[in-house]
């Protein structure tokens, strides 16, 4: 069988892109052995022509170009949707299913004719992404950026809408997407199947030596860097013999970061109590989870991040606010620590899990547990075998 995913796999010539493990780690598992043949389209605002990369002898990669974002957005992305389509037909890209992961980039519109051999993955939903970010006007020091990012997201949740009203078949992970589709879609037809994790995180990563915290986000304004800051400075206010130091990964924007600070009245934080690690690849990660006590996730919305279920797998414990999927994921105080949205509840959690270390090691070992059966390789194998091939008998 020939599978056709439409996906945001990073271009290998922009190392500023996201590198998207959950494509490339399902990619590998599900043609492992030789079940299934995978072309992954890619497309690539700015590129001038298709290029082809051979990843695997089963995984063909095709990346695509789009137009770029300023003229996309005044053509409310209806230029990417023909450009998108036009080069899926021409270039015979269209196999026996096709699979699109995530409603961000308004795949579906390109493929709308194929809907009956189409699944959609869930990953963010845009629609509450976009009204989060209204809230977040702080996150932008210029404010046409602000009202760029409003209408793309907004226009994006449009488009978002109508694609999952019109498709059938969707994976999912948590209550929180499955409660989205059946909201927008009552009779269609769900599968819940978990992200591959790297196999890098099956090993303990974890340390007792209580001085990193890490946050994993950058400045990316629905990641809650403004609260990490806020209580870490909190921290550091009541233990000032402590050695506790604050690792950020991601991309940190400077002008943004240093609003922040000005912002939250904490800019007398210390230059030398923030490591800041830049984007990390699966090595970097692992050396960050390795040398940390918890991971800090208090973000405004997310679905199921990545960042956090690694962490559970590898016996990191977090605290995450109890928004979006999460509650799906984190069982509180048995395999993780939700808080609502207050700086006081996430430093009153920091606080109770660097003073309690049979609390620490009681959520390690369950984390553990639960997120290792979770994301077994095997189930979320056979789980797409199996709706691959439902499927292709029922088309």
């Amino acid at each position: 069988m020939e599978i056709t995913w439409i996906a945001p796999f990073p271009y290998v010539r922009d190392n500023t892109m996201h590198t998207a493990p959950w494509i490339s780690e399902l990619a590998l598992l599900l043609t492992k052995n030789g079940e299934l043949k995978i072309n992954i389209v890619s497309p690539i605002p700015g590129l001038d022509r298709v290029e082809v990369l051979a990843f695997t002898p089963s995984i063909t990669i095709y990346y695509v170009p789009v137009v770029k974002n300023a003229l996309d957005l005044l053509s409310l992305y209806q230029i990417r949707i023909i450009q998108l389509k036009k080069i899926l037909f021409t270039e015979n890209m269209v196999k026996d299913i096709i699979h699109l992961h995530g409603t961000e980039h308004q795949y579906f519109s390109s493929i709308s004719a194929y809907k009956k051999k189409c699944i959609i993955s869930m990953q963010g939903i845009m629609r509450e992404c976009s009204s989060t970010l209204k809230q977040l006007r702080f996150y932008f020091p210029k404010y046409h950026n602000y009202l760029r990012n409003i209408a793309s997201w907004s226009l994006s949740s449009f488009y978002e809408t109508n694609e999952v009203k019109k498709n059938k078949t969707f994976t999912a992970r948590t209550h929180f997407d499955t409660s989205y589709i059946k909201e927008i879609n009552p009779t269609a037809d769900i599968t819940c199947i978990w992200e591959v994790i790297r196999e890098e995180f099956f090993k303990e990563r974890f340390s007792y030596n209580k001085k990193y915290l890490l946050f994993v986000g950058g400045t990316h304004p629905l990641k809650g860097i403004d609260r990490v800051l806020s209580a870490f400075s909190v921290l550091k206010k009541e233990r000032k013999s402590s050695s506790l130091k604050l690792s950020i990964a991601g991309f940190i924007n400077p002008l943004v970061f240093k609003n922040l600070l000005i912002k939250l009245n904490i800019s007398k934080i210390v230059e030398n109590d923030i490591e800041f690690l830049g984007y990390l690849d699966t090595l970097g990660l692992v050396s960050a989870f390795s040398k940390s006590y918890v991971l800090l996730h208090p973000s405004y919305i997310d679905n199921s991040p990545n960042t956090v279920c690694e962490a559970q797998v590898a016996g990191l414990p977090v605290i995450a606010t109890n928004v979006g999927g999460l509650s799906s994921i984190i069982q509180n105080r048995y395999d993780g620590i939700l808080v609502d949205n207050s700086v006081e509840n996430l430093v009153n959690s920091i606080r109770e899990l660097l003073d309690d270390d049979h609390l620490v090691n009681s959520i390690r070992i369950n984390a553990i547990s639960t997120a290792r059966k979770r994301h077994d390789r095997s189930i979320i194998k056979d789980s797409y075998l199996n709706l691959y091939h439902n499927l292709y008998r029922n088309i």
